[in-house]
């Protein structure tokens, strides 16, 4: 049963979930949370290879230049399912690779300095 905090469809009743900018930081720890309920977990990424910058720390660039590759291998030893696809959202063009319809999509993804 969901809580006031918890609504229904993210209660992890084996959905398949969508998660914007999982290749690091919130959008990681999301798919892990979604995945660890019990959805399948689309961990959809876009690479980006941001400027050197002193106000950005290397490490964070280094996050966002990379895959989710990391992430899905840390669902599936904890028993969960996921798969990893570079996506460009927004291109309304650019579809899902799914076989499901998706149930629970996340936006932690963002567009700085394009």
């Amino acid at each position: 049963m969901s809580s006031a905090h918890e609504p229904a469809a993210v209660a992890g009743s084996g959905h398949t979930a969508i998660v914007t900018g999982a290749n690091h930081g919130i959008g990681a720890a999301t798919a892990a949370a979604l995945a660890e309920r019990g959805d399948a977990v689309l961990c959809a990424y876009w690479l980006v290879h941001d400027a050197a910058d002193p106000g950005i720390p290397q490490a964070y660039r280094d996050r966002r230049a990379g895959g989710a590759d990391a992430v899905v291998a840390e669902i599936e030893a904890t028993g969960g399912r996921a798969l990893a696809a570079e996506a460009d959202l927004s291109d309304p063009e650019a579809g899902w690779p799914t076989r499901s319809k998706p149930r629970v999509l996340t936006g932690s993804a963002a567009r700085c300095g394009r």
